[in-house]
């Protein structure tokens, strides 16, 4: 059979459009290269800039089909693209220099910087994710004992996720184009300054500043009472929080006793009437912004300062006043002093040496009711309790400072909250590290009522 061709033959012009465009794929010119065109939607672009009009005048059939062709080879070709990834630390509490990117693995390589005290922090986000794809992490520059815990990873700052890895490089599978990871989960003095904001109208809360920093921020204050009164004849409990900016944990445990002793909850309105709460949930405001570790920073650790008169940093100094003053008017329940282990190893307490029989007694009794009502929690903490360390610096810690002052009439206690792993080996989660505050609150009330 003979099939006969009545279509219009191809003008000379699109002839000449195909003779260029096999020449431009072949040979693509350099203006396109140095504008950053990806070399597999390159030959597109050029066969549409070689099948334009030379001349006025009616455009031919087949000149018009090819183009049209060309164009919708060209958009998939764009549409597929990947998006570029790329990473900053470059936000509150971020900490990272970027050191390479290979779009192609997938694989984004950071170093930690050291903005003051050890380097045990680090915070970036990641974007141009694609979803359902892996990817790679991989840290650099960190403490070698700081690196040993399994990061962080959120979507959008309210969820977080634990990596399976604990050792860099880290791989991910996105659920999202950008994500915040980090090697334990973040709390920003932003957040600190929302759960005021969103407790400013309970009745039972006031929202204050206990100092200003020595960069003029404020140090958040929360204070907790029934109807939020201060009378004389109610005792007050103390609780602090980051001393260490890596330290993040604390600063959870640090808002789930916020959060529960303002709550509806029967024992929190018992707790209410009869003590007044004080949290400060970062200590070491300056350093959290911008990413330290503040362990062991200069001029002195914030909790080896606590012997000196007078403290260089005015929220170490600002708490002693404060404490000085509630003992005198009010009497002091307890005073706690919230951390995380400096490496990776699992919670533990440093509480007043046997050699102070009664204060030690009031510490054991707290102990019993803590691990009575954590019993069925999310998360368990292990009850070791170490002795007081003898190393320097050490006897001017918060609790050696606030033992002195309150002997035995206090429970006075260094907690040290796990990095990752609870009592029993599970992951420790933001509503078990809340949890763990809020029986801080419910332990005290237990210890100064009568024993059952």
């Amino acid at each position: 059979m003979t099939i006969t061709n009545h279509g219009p033959s191809m003008s000379s012009t699109a002839t000449h459009g195909v003779a260029r465009y096999a020449t431009h794929v072949a040979h693509p010119p350099q203006r396109y290269q140095k504008r950053g065109f990806s070399p597999n939607i390159m030959p597109s672009l050029v066969a549409a800039r070689a099948f334009r009009i030379q001349s006025p005048g009616k455009v031919p059939r087949m000149q018009k089909l090819a183009v049209t062709l060309l164009l919708a080879l060209a958009l998939p070709a764009l549409a597929a693209e990947p998006p570029a990834l790329s990473a900053t630390g470059d936000f509150s509490n971020g900490n990272a220099k970027v050191v390479a990117i290979d779009h192609a693995a997938g694989r984004v390589t950071i170093e930690s910087i050291n903005k003051g005290g050890r380097n045990v922090w680090w915070h970036v986000r990641i974007d141009g994710l694609v979803e359902g794809q892996k990817y790679t992490l991989e840290t650099r520059g960190l403490d070698p004992v700081g690196a040993d815990t399994a990061p962080a990873i959120t979507y959008d700052q309210k969820s977080f996720e634990r990596l399976t890895s604990r050792k860099s490089p880290y791989t991910f599978t996105a659920k999202g184009a950008s994500a915040y990871l980090s090697r334990n989960c973040p709390y920003t003095v932003e957040r600190a300054v929302s759960l005021g904001e969103a407790l400013l109208k309970n009745p039972h809360v006031k929202v204050l500043s206990l100092c200003k920093s020595e960069k003029d921020s404020d140090v958040p204050l929360l204070m907790v009472s029934h109807n939020g009164e201060t009378p004389a004849s109610r005792k007050v409990m103390w609780a602090i929080a980051r001393q260490h900016a890596f330290a993040s944990h604390s600063s959870w445990a640090a808002d789930g006793l916020i959060r529960w002793a303002a709550s509806d909850a029967p024992d929190a309105l018992e707790f209410r009437k009869r003590f007044i709460l004080y949290v400060v949930p970062i200590m070491d405001v300056d350093s959290v912004a911008i990413g330290a570790g503040g362990k062991d920073q200069k001029p002195i650790d914030f909790n080896r300062s606590w012997g000196l008169e007078p403290p260089p940093w005015r929220a170490v100094g600002e708490v002693q006043k404060r404490l000085r003053n509630d003992h005198k008017e009010h009497g002091i329940a307890a005073f706690f002093d919230l951390h995380n282990p400096y490496f990776a190893e699992g919670s533990h307490w440093y509480a007043p040496a046997a050699d102070d029989p009664a204060a030690r007694q009031k510490f054991d009794r707290f102990l019993k009711h803590y691990n009575e009502s954590l019993k069925d929690a999310e998360n368990t903490f292990t009850n070791t309790v170490k002795p007081p360390a003898a190393s320097k610096g050490r006897e001017l810690t918060s609790r050696v400072w606030a033992g002195k002052l309150l002997g035995s009439d206090a429970v006075t206690a260094t907690i040290e909250i796990t990095h990752l792993l609870d009592g029993n080996g599970k992951i420790v989660t933001i509503a078990g590290l809340q949890n763990f505050g809020a029986q801080l609150g419910r332990s005290v009330a237990a210890t100064t009522g009568p024993e059952k």
